[in-house]
């Protein structure tokens, strides 16, 4: 079934005109379990209704139960896009530089065809300001006492998270994460005078993105497929050499070389999009992962909330899941409980 899945991703992608073989009743309910759980759902469905024109259909009231999903979600999609364009024009109009995070800024990577079939979250924008100024705004649209040392909540939408970012992601390792800031650093001024990220910034920072959610409630093939569409449709790219090095000082190489192989094997992406060697072993290791994780892990039974478990248990719990992800990086594994101790670590 995973192979099948895999499949439909790419029919959707354009990279398979087909599938292998028809999918019985039962099966199709299972390529749409498993599109919940990565949700791909929209995404999915784009290769659902090529299929349908091959007469390769699921059942008509799966069909229409997919379709009516898409629907919502192409909905969705287009009031969020709304509210990260006022979200932009009104942090402008006080002062703050700006720029949109992670889901809806990498959808402009996507195919024209998919952009919107694309499931979008909550908003996050990364502020050009410092930490008092950026509160201070906030206390006078919505008092929050959601702050963390990456970001703050803003209640300014009623059926919108939103995210403000002190800095874009973080690396639970001090000196590691020093050299993923010292990156972004280097990158701000670019991404704040555009008003968007650049291809250079996202090619890092969407992969660090997905290292950080390894080691906490997990990565999915959502995360995945938006790092697959960062590195085609880049029109500026890191070399190799420098992204390897970023890789080197902020501990995510072997990581990166993992998520490389996932990109060839599970998405087709060509060997000449890939900014650095791929490792099959360890690529298969972290797609059993994401299979068993799903979307940020929210049916992950491993990392789910236990009835009755206390602070203490769930807090022990944790560390030793991190440790079956030990290879990527074991100073982020013992560096992580550290971390989570501390009250504004909780991101």
């Amino acid at each position: 079934m995973t192979k099948l899945f895999f499949e439909l991703i790419n029919v959707s992608l354009s990279s398979l005109s087909c599938l292998s073989r028809t999918p019985s009743e039962s099966e199709w309910g299972e390529l749409y379990a498993m599109a919940m759980k990565q949700s791909l759902v929209g995404v999915c469905f784009a290769g659902v209704q090529k299929l349908k024109l091959q007469e390769l259909c699921p059942p008509k009231m799966l069909f229409l139960e997919w379709m009516g999903m898409a629907a919502m979600i192409q909905q969705r999609n287009e009031v969020v896009d709304q509210q990260c364009s006022d979200l932009q024009v009104a942090l402008s109009a006080n002062g703050f530089r700006n720029c949109i995070l992670k889901g809806q800024a990498v959808s402009c990577y996507y195919e024209e065809t998919l952009r919107n079939l694309r499931q979008s979250g909550d908003i996050d924008i990364w502020m050009d300001g410092n930490h008092d100024r950026i509160m201070k705004y906030v206390a006078s649209i919505s008092p929050s006492d959601e702050v963390r040392w990456l970001h703050t909540q803003l209640k300014i939408f009623q059926d919108t998270e939103v995210e403000l970012h002190f800095r874009p992601s973080y690396l639970e390792c001090p000196w590691q994460d020093r050299s993923l800031q010292t990156f972004f650093y280097n990158e701000r001024e670019n991404c704040f005078s555009s008003g968007r990220c650049t291809d250079r910034f996202n090619q890092v920072f969407i992969l660090a993105h997905a290292f950080r959610h390894v080691f906490g409630e997990g990565v999915g093939l959502r995360q995945l497929m938006d790092y697959y569409y960062v590195l085609k449709n880049s029109k500026e790219r890191l070399s190799r050499e420098e992204f390897c090095r970023v890789m080197k000082e902020t501990g995510m190489l072997r990581f990166a070389k993992a998520v490389m192989w996932i990109m060839n094997e599970v998405f087709g992406l060509e060997e000449k999009y890939l900014l650095c060697t791929a490792s099959e072993s360890d690529g298969r290791f972290l797609l059993s992962e994401v299979i068993k994780s799903g979307n940020f892990g929210y049916l992950d039974e491993r990392v789910s909330l236990v009835a009755d478990e206390g602070t203490f248990q769930r807090f022990w719990r944790l560390t030793l899941y991190n440790f079956r992800v030990i290879r990527f990086s074991p100073w982020i594994v013992v560096c992580s409980p550290f971390w989570r101790l501390w009250p504004l670590g909780l991101a």
